[in-house]
Order: C-alpha cells, then structure tokens, then sequence
C-alpha cells in the first residue's frame, strides 16, 4: 500500500530527513498540507501498482470467460 506523505512530497529538502522546503506542516489532524505535491518517483510506482492490479483484473475476467466458453461448448456437444 503506497500512502501519500511528506516523505514523498517534491517540497521536501532532500539535504534534511523532514524539512519543507516551504516551512509547511500538515493542519492539526490531517495528514498531508494543502501544498502537497507528489513526486514524479511516487507517481511513478503507484501507476505501475494500479497497472499491475488491472492487469490482474484483465486477466481474471479473460480467465472467466473462456470458462464461460468452455461450459457453453460442452453444453453443445452433449
């Protein structure tokens, strides 16, 4: 599970572990600023994860299907 954060927010400093670029800091209760702004990197892995999970869907409902096919043949031949 990929979660967005000040870890991967492109203010962040990359010279400190935690400091914003532009002194900001998520409200009381919120996770993120109303600045932030995700990283080409982050970016870059969600969409490879949500490539993964529809390729896997894709798969599944192919799968489905000829299933479906096969009973539907044998239904004819018998």
């Amino acid at each position: 599970m990929k979660l967005a954060s000040c870890d991967n927010c492109a203010h962040r400093k990359e010279s400190t572990a935690s400091a914003c670029s532009l002194a900001l800091e998520p409200a009381e209760g919120e996770f993120l600023c109303h600045r932030y702004a995700m990283t080409t990197t982050f970016r870059d892995e969600v969409i490879a994860l949500a490539q993964k999970e529809f390729e896997r869907d894709v798969n599944q409902a192919m799968l489905t299907i000829a299933v479906a096919r096969a009973e539907k043949e044998s239904a004819f031949a018998g």
